[in-house]
């Protein structure tokens, strides 16, 4: 199927159903990752924060206290 022809299908599905094939598409995309290109630039910036984070510059803080941080704002 042509890229044009499968917006055109996708264009028709409601909106649940487009929620699905989304969440498919990561995870096939999650199943094959080690396949995904990456670039040096983005592999230089986790690097980067990879030894921030080991030599204690960086602090981790979790999801939850940052959605109360920001409810408080």
């Amino acid at each position: 199927m042509l890229p044009e022809q499968l917006k055109q299908e996708i264009n028709q599905l409601n909106l649940s159903d487009k929620i699905r094939l989304v969440e498919d598409l990561w995870d096939s995309i999650a199943e094959n990752q080690e396949n995904l290109p990456m670039p040096d630039w983005h592999k230089r910036e986790l690097d980067k924060r990879l030894q921030a984070f080991q030599s204690g510059e960086t602090q981790i803080v979790d999801w939850n206290t940052i959605q109360k941080e920001l409810k408080t704002k």
